[in-house]
């Protein structure tokens, strides 16, 4: 998957994307909510706020704000121990920055860990240290 273009065409016109424009949505501070909610032990309120701003956020097509939202879920359902959950919510994660690719698999790993396959978790980890090695040389200027 191929990250968003700053521009979307729209009606026949280029419209700016939602993740790139200097307006705040309210799914935004939801999805900031609910991390906060998560770090405070608020877990129903947390998941409440994230369920609601992938709603909004898939309906604005904003896949930045999906993505840290699937790592948020996986995040509230470790804290719940329900590892299976944790995996099937970053299933769909197709691509991710570098800064999020490192917060999945951490929890992959995890998640692997606790449900006794440590030979996934330590490949969960490798692919990831390799995809982000390759993606460092590719935009290395040579």
């Amino acid at each position: 998957e191929a990250f968003e273009p700053d521009w979307v065409k729209g009606s026949g016109k280029h419209v700016g994307s939602p993740w790139s424009c200097s307006e705040l949505h309210a799914y935004e501070v939801w999805a900031a909510m609910s991390k906060e909610c998560i770090l405070h032990g608020e877990v129903w309120m947390a998941c409440t706020l994230a369920d609601e701003a992938i709603k909004h956020a898939k309906d604005h097509g904003d896949r930045r704000m999906l993505r840290d939202l699937a790592i948020t879920k996986a995040r509230l359902a470790r804290v719940e121990g329900r590892y299976a959950e944790s995996i099937k919510s970053l299933k769909d994660v197709t691509a991710a920055d570098d800064e999020q690719a490192a917060k999945i698999a951490c929890l992959l790993a995890e998640a692997y860990q606790k449900k006794g396959q440590p030979s996934l978790a330590d490949s969960a980890l490798r692919d990831t240290l390799l995809a982000m090695q390759t993606a460092a040389r590719k935009s290395t200027p040579r």
